[in-house]
């Protein structure tokens, strides 16, 4: 075989190369336009998240969580990637349940999160979190937050703030994400 007939055997390889990367890059990360005031003041109306997906043993209390919401306790989530909701995680599985998201849950005692739940928290107390929806079962969790980009007009840069998961600085905060309540 020649040079010249390796030429042409490349670029389709070098082809199928980029797209399989797209792909891969796809299912690990999306770009999320946030809607809504409920992550006010850390992430406001109009900033743009990049979501990493995360396996449920990876997720940590204060990190921004994008999930699939739930209208109601025991509602079946949507999957539907246009109505996704951003809040913080607030509490995991074994971690004491904030009495203030979960007051009938734990009235009395001192609950804990059950295997495979959380506690989701709106940083703007007007938001819609636990305290409406109850717990949250891991499996509905897409993905953490890993950087903000605020909206183009009210200035500035990107977060350069270590990132919206770190739990306070310029990335802290929660919000919603389009179609949420």
């Amino acid at each position: 075989m020649s040079a010249a007939g390796a030429v042409p055997l490349a670029v389709p390889l070098l082809a199928g190369a980029a797209v399989v990367a797209l792909v891969a890059l796809r299912r690990a990360f999306l770009l999320v336009r946030v809607r809504g005031d409920s992550m006010e003041p850390a992430v406001r109306d109009g900033d743009r998240l990049l979501v990493r997906r995360r396996r449920p043993s990876a997720l940590r209390a204060g990190q921004i969580a994008v999930a699939y919401p739930r209208v109601r306790p025991g509602a079946p989530p949507s999957r539907d990637r246009r109505a996704l909701m951003v809040k913080r995680i607030a509490a995991t599985a074994g971690q004491p349940a904030p009495p203030y998201l979960l007051p009938s849950r734990t009235a009395g005692r001192d609950a804990v999160v059950p295997p495979g739940m959380l506690v989701l928290s709106a940083d703007n107390p007007a938001g819609i979190d636990s305290r409406h929806f109850g717990y949250v079962p891991e499996s509905q969790i897409y993905g953490v937050a890993i950087h903000r980009f605020p909206h183009p007009t009210r200035g500035g840069g990107p977060d350069r703030g270590g990132g919206p998961d770190r739990g306070g600085g310029p990335g802290a905060g929660r919000g919603r994400a389009p179609g949420t309540p």
